[in-house]
């Protein structure tokens, strides 16, 4: 894959996260309502599978520059950094563990291990920055935090994994990221595990 090539993919996902987050959006129930799950983690976690983790943190970076721009953010700043925070720290995580082992077991794993970081991250960001930026005193937080941000986070990245492992061949055959079947960085060996 030529470097253009790969710029217009990276372009292709970015878009499509973009598009994902602007108009599919909703409140889980149990949760407050301005907590809304929306699927956009998906195509940069395809992004940082098939052509790496910083490739999945860059995604990340335009999907949420673009949502500010857009106007759409009913946080504002602090909510497209919320959303980076999240969704960067998915796609890193899941990245990094994947190139280490690029099996389907592994893609597993990566996806495993994501989902269980992603809410400690958040966990930590709320109450560190996020909650002190809306003037919510640390005493409460603690309690907002175990009670609202670490379950929503669970299945909010449960959600998205699971639909990057649903949607990711099909995805990548699309967007030509895929040789014979088979992931472009995966070589058949590790795929088979022969």
């Amino acid at each position: 894959m030529t470097s253009t090539q790969k710029i217009v993919r990276i372009a292709l996902l970015s878009a499509l996260s973009f598009v994902l987050m602007f108009f599919v959006h909703f409140p889980l129930p149990g949760f407050p309502t301005y907590l809304k799950y929306d699927p956009s983690e998906i195509p940069a976690l395809i992004g940082t599978f098939s052509l790496g983790p910083m490739v999945g943190v860059v995604i990340q970076i335009v999907k949420n520059l673009l949502f500010l721009l857009s106007g759409r953010s009913e946080a504002g700043l602090v909510g497209v950094a919320a959303n980076f925070t999240a969704g960067g720290s998915m796609v890193l995580v899941a990245g990094l563990v994947y190139q280490w082992r690029r099996t389907r077991g592994g893609a597993i794993l990566a996806l495993v291990a994501a989902s269980l970081v992603t809410p400690i991250v958040m966990a930590l960001a709320n109450y560190h920055f996020f909650f002190p930026v809306y003037g919510i005193p640390k005493e409460a937080a603690a309690p907002l935090i175990t009670s609202v941000v670490v379950p929503f986070n669970l299945i909010k990245t449960g959600m998205s994994s699971l639909g990057t492992f649903v949607l990711y061949k099909k995805t990548c055959k699309v967007l030509g990221l895929e040789r014979d079947g088979l992931p472009s960085r995966v070589p058949v060996m590790e795929r088979t595990g022969r």
